[in-house]
């Protein structure tokens, strides 16, 4: 079963199960009615392609990328990296913000330092992809 572009907005996804050939992101409803999945294959050589946790992010599509022209720099969202991965973490924190007591605060704090609520959202996200990262590096169980 695959997920429809429909419940995307409406789905919770509550784990990426990875195994050696492929990575499978499950989403559920707040009723924790299974809603599909999103199965892509693993990339060669899995997570240890990665030397490190940047490149990971940079992966998922996460990293801001540099722009610079003498002087002036800035940085913008990238629209490279693997878009589906970076949708289910994007999804996972915007229900993140509304459920999770924590991840509501750290998102209101951002906002009350003058971030915008993209730039709150964006963080989230990278903790998210981050604490994913150290979960497929280290093999074991979330433990909050």
């Amino acid at each position: 079963m695959t997920i429809q572009p429909q419940v995307l907005n409406t789905a919770t996804f509550v784990g990426i199960d990875a195994h050696p050939d492929s990575h499978t992101a499950v989403a559920i409803n707040r009723f924790k009615e299974m809603k599909g999945n999103v199965t892509f294959p693993n990339t060669k050589g899995g997570i240890t392609r990665f030397h490190n946790r940047d490149g990971y992010v940079r992966y998922v599509g996460i990293a801001p990328l540099a722009r610079s022209s003498g002087k002036m720099k800035k940085f913008v969202n990238t629209t490279r990296g693997n878009r589906k991965l970076n949708s289910i973490f994007y999804f996972a924190v915007l229900d993140r913000i509304i459920w999770d007591k924590e991840v509501k605060e750290k998102y209101q704090n951002k906002i009350a330092s003058e971030k915008t609520k993209q730039e709150a959202i964006l963080f989230l996200v990278r903790k998210t992809a981050l604490l994913v990262y150290g979960m497929l590096k280290s093999e074991k169980p979330y433990r909050p």
